[in-house]
Formats: C-alpha cells, sequence, structure tokens
C-alpha cells in the first residue's frame, strides 16, 4: 500500500481536506487545514489521489477531539474533529470554491462572514433512524455507516435535540416486539417546540397488534403525530393525531406536519429568515418560491403588500394558508405549482419586486432561467448546496444579475453541509 506525506491546505466540497503531492490534489476525509499527515493511497486518478489517514505527524491548530464514540463509524456528522471557528471558515472555503469554479463569481469579497449557529450540540430536531429487525429479534435503531448502508446501533447522539434521543431506546424495544418490525426500514422524528412526531415507514400494512403496539408507545412517549407511510407522502395514514406541532419564528408559531419539510435547527433558523428579510429590503410585492409551509412567506408578508407563495406540495400550502389566516394576512396567497416544469413558470405573477426561492440540494435551473428572461430586480435565493447555487448563479449572471453578497449560514454544525443565503441585483 502506497504511503504518502502531505500538508492539508483547506477544505473542499464535503468536507475533505484538500492537499497536493508532486502535482497532484490529494484529498482526505477527516482531516483539518494545517495538518502534516501520512496519507495511505486509496484510489489514484490522472490528476488527484484519494486517501485516508495513517498518522497525525503535526495537528493542525483546529483540531479537536470528537465528542460522539460512533464518530468516524457514523456517516451523520463529519466535522466533529475540528474546533467551531475551524469548521465554520470550512464551510466558507466550500463556498468560496464552488462559486469561483463552477459560477464565475471570483470576488471572494462577496462571500461574507458565516454565520454561527447559537448552538452547536442538541439542536437537531429532525432525524431519519434506520431500523433493522434482526433474525434473533433484536432490533437496531441508527444511522447508516459512513459510505455504507450498514447500520450503526446508536444509543445517544449528541446533534440531536434531547426529546429525539429520548426516542431511541424506546423505539429499539417497540420494534424488537413488533410482528411486522422487519418489514419497517426507517422511521422519521421531529421534535415540535411542545411534541414529537413520527412517520413509521412501513414496506405493508401493520397488523391490527402492531397498531395497538405503535398506538401504546405514542401515548407513551409523548408522540403527539402518529403516521404511516407506505411509498410516496401520499400514501401517508394518520394513527394518532394529539395536537399541532409547531416551532416558533417570532411572532409566527408556525404548524407542520411530520412529514413537511421543517428547518432541523429551530434556533438557527431564525437567524436564517432574518438575514433573509435583511436583503429582500421593503416593497410592494414578493414572490416565494418552493414556500413549504410558510417558513419565508409570513415574514415577507410583514414588508411586502403583496406576497405570493408557490409550493408544488399541496399539503404543505394548507398548513401554510392556515397559519396565515391565524395571524390576518389577506395580502398572501398561496399557489400550488411544480417549479420544475418550466411551462408552468409562465402563470407565476409579474411585476413584483424581489423573488425569494428556497429551491431542494439540486437546485432551481428552470427557475434561473426564468428570472435570467425576466424582469425582477431583485433574488434572494437560500441554498442547502454550493454546488447547485453556483450553478444557477451563473445563469443568474447571463440575465444580467450580480452578486452582491453571499453568506454560509451554519444550519448543521458538525457537518459539511452549508446553507447559504445569497442576494442578486440586476446590473442597471
Amino acid at each position: 500500500m502506497e504511503v504518502i506525506d502531505v500538508q492539508v491546505e483547506r477544505l473542499i466540497a464535503g468536507g475533505i481536506g484538500l492537499a497536493h503531492w508532486q502535482g497532484m490534489a490529494v484529498l482526505v476525509p477527516f482531516a483539518v487545514p494545517g495538518d502534516r499527515l501520512t496519507v495511505t493511497v486509496q484510489q489514484r486518478g490522472n490528476r488527484f489521489i484519494r486517501g485516508e489517514i495513517q498518522s497525525i505527524i503535526q495537528a493542525g491548530e483546529g483540531r479537536c477531539e470528537p465528542l460522539c464514540p460512533y464518530y468516524g463509524q457514523c456517516g451523520g456528522c463529519d466535522l466533529q474533529h475540528m474546533e467551531a471557528a475551524t469548521a465554520l471558515q470550512g464551510k466558507r472555503d466550500i463556498l468560496v470554491d464552488a462559486l469561483a469554479r463552477i459560477g464565475g463569481v471570483r470576488e471572494e469579497s462577496l462571500i461574507a462572514p458565516p454565520l454561527a449557529a447559537p448552538t452547536v450540540w442538541g439542536y437537531r430536531r429532525r432525524a431519519g433512524f434506520k431500523v433493522r429487525q434482526l433474525a434473533d429479534g433484536r432490533a437496531v435503531v441508527g444511522f447508516y455507516q459512513r459510505q455504507s448502508h450498514w447500520l450503526v446501533d446508536v444509543d445517544s447522539c449528541p446533534a440531536l435535540h434531547p426529546a429525539l434521543n429520548q426516542l431511541l431506546s424506546p423505539l429499539r424495544q417497540l420494534i424488537a416486539g413488533m410482528e411486522g418490525g422487519n418489514r419497517i426500514p426507517q422511521i422519521d422524528a421531529v421534535s415540535g417546540e411542545e411534541g414529537c412526531g413520527l412517520v413509521v415507514h412501513m414496506l405493508v400494512p401493520p397488523s391490527a397488534s402492531d397498531r395497538k403496539k405503535l398506538l401504546a408507545f405514542a401515548k407513551e412517549q409523548n408522540i403527539v403525530q402518529l403516521w404511516l407511510q407506505q411509498g410516496r407522502k401520499s400514501g401517508l395514514q394518520a394513527l394518532r393525531q394529539e395536537t399541532e406541532l409547531y416551532y416558533s419564528l417570532p411572532p409566527f408559531a408556525m404548524g407542520f406536519h411530520p412529514a413537511d419539510f421543517v428547518q432541523a435547527h429551530f434556533e438557527q433558523n431564525q437567524q436564517l429568515v432574518a438575514l433573509a428579510m435583511e436583503h429582500c429590503q421593503r416593497g410592494e410585492g414578493a414572490l416565494d418560491l418552493y414556500c413549504g409551509v410558510g417558513n419565508f412567506s409570513l415574514p415577507l408578508a410583514e414588508r411586502f403588500n403583496k406576497v405570493v407563495g408557490v409550493e408544488g406540495y399541496q399539503a404543505a400550502l394548507l398548513r401554510a394558508g392556515s397559519t396565515a389566516k391565524r395571524y390576518g394576512l389577506p395580502h398572501l396567497e398561496f399557489r400550488a405549482l411544480d417549479l420544475a416544469n418550466p411551462e408552468n413558470l409562465s402563470t407565476l405573477p409579474e411585476g413584483l419586486d424581489t423573488v425569494l426561492l428556497d429551491p431542494p440540494r439540486e437546485g432551481a435551473v428552470a427557475v434561473a432561467r426564468w428570472l435570467a428572461a425576466g424582469k425582477v430586480t431583485r433574488v434572494v435565493y437560500v441554498s442547502c448546496d454550493p454546488a447547485s447555487l453556483a450553478r444557477d448563479a451563473a445563469i443568474l449572471g447571463q440575465g444580467g444579475f450580480v452578486l452582491k453578497q453571499a453568506t454560509p449560514v451554519d444550519m448543521f454544525p458538525q457537518t459539511h453541509h452549508v446553507e447559504t443565503v445569497a442576494c442578486f441585483e440586476r446590473d442597471q
């Protein structure tokens, strides 16, 4: 096995350390900028080497001991070996690299300092627990191993909110005692401000006995929303609906369903929304694309005289509309529309001052092209993937938009994932 010595320079996409050796890029997971490492070569390409750390000759200043005993085995976190400030700088480096390499934005001064999270442990209020019932009747509840579909049986996760951590052991007992526990691949769990919700993914409908066990579990564990899902979200079936789940976005209490997308870090979401609103400013009209349950729509309605939220998932729109009605916002309306279909975009309202979009990880190519060809003067893009943001930024640039500022937001501490709020204005 070939072994080389390298000096790590910075982080790149995926939270991987970048070094160079004999003119080749060397990519090393779990590295820290400033590390001097002995690296075992795992893969050699024409211009790059992928390696694994064999030993640390000299640790970079930002290296620290991981808190979690499963770290390195579990695939959930990949930056626990870094001090918080080092991880934040690494996320900024990832964004800078993507915007320059893919988006053609090379003015590093346009990338603001990262927005740190108020809490970096015990913050995560959403989790997809992988579940296996073993042949001997025991159950495994946890997360996939790194680069594998084997499971890590997790007793406790320091990144999870305490309300979700407390469910791990009871869930293991529940699955072990079910007749159809071997037909449950995953349980999605979310902790609202009061109470938790579960979506149990099932390959076959539960027996009458298992339904009783699930309901008893929900009552014992303060699961106020319990749903079963076979296949797509359209197959959701309610087993228990005691109260509505909600998260706080002052002055709003935002209602949501366990199957809805909501940010995993409630406190950091408040900072994210506040930053986006600063960029949106105020005006006559705003369009909120991929609006979900109204995370940005309701705050926009405090700043604009007319707001239209657009989302493809009808159920989330119903909850957004209900929340808007509860707070008396008649100038806020919602429309169901598949935004990935370019033909649908011609039906969007025109003449609005600002467009905010918060697309899924794959980004918004069709919307970016529509914006580039239109007359909107300000676009605020909330992204969860630097690469797709950079690609869409290049499309906006072809339409005369100029990036004014991009701020990396630490929405998922201990991981390489980077949320970004980017403001574009059309060059007059």
